[in-house]
């Protein structure tokens, strides 16, 4: 008779990896919940718009931060033709000192062979 695994041991490796991908309430939700306890209990006497401001202040700095690499992106999609053409035009500019460089040796040797 081959050995049988205890009943729970596979729900516990299953319990283990599910519970590590799962992030947890956070300080934003745990601030929240708490004013809201607070307000309800009449702890403070604050209106409810700056009872749930933990929750509009994050979302309003995650709104500012993807705005801010959204418009990085954006400005290094527009400036990328610009960066491209300058490259050719300094490609283009080499290409014409070694063209006249080598203009000047071939007239030099059909100098020095006259």
């Amino acid at each position: 008779m081959s050995p049988v695994p205890p009943p729970f041991e596979n729900d516990m490796a299953n319990e283990k990896t599910s519970s590590s991908s799962s992030g947890g309430i956070g300080f934003v939700g745990l601030l929240t919940i708490l004013f809201i306890a607070l307000k309800l209990t009449g702890y403070i006497d604050w209106s409810w718009l700056w009872v749930l401001s933990p929750i509009w202040i994050s979302l309003g700095l995650t709104i500012l931060v993807a705005g801010g690499f959204l418009a990085v992106i954006a400005g290094l999609a527009l400036l990328q033709p610009v960066l491209e053409a300058r490259g050719r035009r300094k490609r283009m500019e080499a290409s014409k000192q070694i063209y006249e460089q080598l203009e000047a040796e071939r007239k030099a040797k059909v100098e020095v062979v006259r």
